[in-house]
């Protein structure tokens, strides 16, 4: 993975000691072939994160892992899932209402792919299975107005490139959580409930990582093309300025 360019401001913030951990909530794992080359979901984070992986806490909860509450972490990140939020495992459920116990808390948590769906069930909303079935392309996240003015897509502009890999979307969202973006298509990208944010697109993906989700779908071989994103930059910096803000005194 190439070296990334974070903001001086956020170096400065690596300089201090966490005093708690950022935990990880692993929602499942990759496809073998990529994760015996490129690590797995929380592999991908923790790269872009631009942080020690002594600083993190993985809990795997398809594994057996228990969660413990959200204020004795200093953030938390759920990962991306080949699971779907509507099947009824335990730790599915359980996650729902620990989702819940973060927003009352205040604690900041960022949702992304299953973990933006399953936050967006959690609060109240819809998860519906997409149209026309696998969606696996790069898109262009647009900001609303609220989305433009939250530190949260520092560094990205108006708009930016992203990759994006789901078979359902979240189809409808409670008028008290706010929409910070949503793609061409006008599918719903990013929202935000107190310290919680959801996004359905991928900043911990890379170009190498995609091409080979590509590979192995039923996609014809002209999907191949194109999906070297515009900015990188703009996109890899969603994961650094989520801990940015959450770890800030």
């Amino acid at each position: 993975m190439m070296d990334l360019l974070f903001p001086s401001s956020f170096f400065h913030l690596l300089s201090r000691t966490i005093m708690k951990n950022i935990l990880i909530i692993k929602c499942g794992e990759t496809l073998p072939q990529i994760k015996s080359q490129f690590g797995d979901f929380d592999d991908w984070i923790i790269k872009m994160a631009g942080l020690s992986a002594d600083n993190f806490r993985i809990f795997n909860l398809p594994g057996g892992d228990q969660l413990r509450h959200p204020e004795d972490f200093a953030a938390t990140i759920i990962t991306s899932s080949h699971y779907n939020t509507n099947q009824r495992f335990p730790w599915i459920s359980q996650l729902k209402n620990w989702i819940l116990t973060a927003r009352y808390s205040n604690n900041p948590v960022l949702g992304i792919g299953f973990g933006f769906q399953i936050i967006a069930e959690a609060l109240g909303g819809k998860v519906t299975p997409n149209q026309d079935g696998l969606f696996l392309k790069t898109s262009f996240i647009h900001l609303t107005p609220e989305g433009i003015n939250d530190p949260f897509f520092k560094n990205t502009g108006k708009s930016f490139e992203s990759y994006l890999n789901h078979t359902r979307h979240v189809s409808f969202i409670p008028p008290e959580v706010e929409i910070l973006a949503s793609n061409t298509q006008g599918t719903l990208m990013a929202i935000r409930s107190n310290k919680i944010y959801g996004i359905q697109f991928h900043p911990e993906l890379t170009e190498k990582i995609f091409k080979i989700y590509i590979k192995t779908s039923s996609l014809p071989v002209s999907a191949h093309l194109g999906v070297k994103l515009t900015s990188e930059y703009k996109n890899q910096s969603i994961i650094s300025n989520f801990l940015n803000m959450s770890l800030k005194k």
